[in-house]
């Protein structure tokens, strides 16, 4: 069913505004999250929300074991991430939603790429996903935060048996098969209402990519 964005406490600014020093984020809703049973590969992560009105700014932050291509209603607003490269944290991506958003029903949706292992895009040792939008309007800042209410499938159309083309990175060729899973899960009101919950699991520290 469509859910409503929690309202946070109004001392919360955002993580860009209220980190303490050394660039710690103080004000961390989000989880990382996943499948039950750990897939590797792709993986599509979805969250639907209610706004009564779009908000006056919007500010989406994203980090992924390994990579993510990022959907907000129906379009694609950017991937990544940028390269984390210690084991005691990963940093996450800021991305500006607030044109993307509108009254009503809302939709974000990430194709999420796990390669199996570490690698030099995350030190994460399993896949895994972390969003925290956050939607200000006058002095209160609403938070939609990746937990386990979130829906998750792996998606048909991306094959999971291809072969590695890079052997010194470990990558694996893409291959999309364009007559399956037509990919209308990145629009808001797809029905996702059959697909599993999202399975939390433990990451370590979330940093900026400043």
């Amino acid at each position: 069913s469509d859910e409503t964005a929690g309202t946070v406490p109004s001392t919360h600014q955002g993580l860009l505004t209220n980190r303490p020093r050394q660039g710690f984020p103080g004000h961390l809703f989000g989880q990382f999250i996943w499948d039950r049973a750990g897939s590797d590969r792709f993986l599509v992560l979805r969250r639907r929300f209610s706004c009564h009105r779009p908000p006056e700014r919007a500010l989406l932050h994203i980090a992924a074991a390994h990579k993510y291509r990022l959907f907000v209603n129906g379009e694609s607003v950017g991937r990544g991430p940028c390269r984390s490269v210690h084991n005691g944290w990963t940093r996450y991506d800021t991305h500006d939603i607030t044109a993307r958003l509108r009254a009503g029903l809302n939709g974000i949706a990430v194709l999420a790429f796990y390669h199996g292992g570490p690698t030099y895009f995350s030190c994460q040792p399993f896949g895994g996903v972390f969003v925290q939008a956050e939607l200000f309007d006058g002095d209160t800042c609403r938070v939609v935060a990746s937990d386990e209410t979130w829906r998750v499938r792996r998606p048909e159309r991306y094959r999971r048996d291809t072969r590695i083309m890079n052997h010194y990175s470990a990558i694996p060729a893409e291959f999309v098969e364009a007559d399956k899973d037509a990919g209308d899960w990145i629009q808001a009101d797809f029905d996702d209402s059959e697909w599993e919950n999202a399975a939390v699991r433990l990451a370590g520290p979330v940093y900026d990519s400043q």
